[in-house]
């Protein structure tokens, strides 16, 4: 290889190591917003998934966000104490609750989402740059199952 030749092996590593930068960047980010409340990262991710529908049974939330549901119940329990989640009657099933973000949960995931947008990288891009950033890593996010179905098979085998 002559010096002006490239080593693809060192730039795929190099892409690697960018990629794992900038995430550690962006949850360095997050953690700083996390930091100035009493939440913790599952804490926000709950109110992130309640945040944009009217109400969500524990079951189905354990489901979207892939938690099993006692951890669902005890996060769920931490912040109707905390007053930013109630539980409520489910509108069709006497026997089922529901959850719903309080005004002051919703006030909260705001402000947490306004002091993201204002630090994270990501948000320092041009419209374009986002837009080709959530194209690419939709597009990696579809080899996600893939890569499943590939380890779900070796292990199987």
């Amino acid at each position: 290889m002559t010096g002006a030749e490239v080593d693809p092996g060192a730039e795929r590593v190099r892409l690697l190591r960018l990629v794992v930068s900038a995430s550690d960047l962006v949850r360095r980010q997050t953690e700083l917003a996390l930091s100035q409340t009493e939440l913790t990262e599952p804490m926000i991710t709950m109110l992130w998934v309640l945040q944009p529908s009217s109400d969500m049974s524990m079951r189905e939330l354990a489901v979207k966000l892939n938690y099993d549901p006692s951890n669902v119940s005890l996060l769920a329990d931490r912040l109707v104490a905390m007053g930013l989640v109630q539980r409520l009657p489910h509108p069709t099933d006497g026997r089922r609750r529901v959850l719903r973000l309080t005004e002051r949960g919703d006030a909260l995931y705001r402000e947490i989402l306004a002091q993201l947008f204002e630090r994270s990288p990501i948000f320092k891009l041009s419209t374009e740059e986002q837009q080709q950033l959530k194209d690419l890593l939709v597009k990696i996010r579809t080899f996600e199952s893939a890569a499943d179905d590939q380890i779900r098979h070796v292990l199987d085998n």
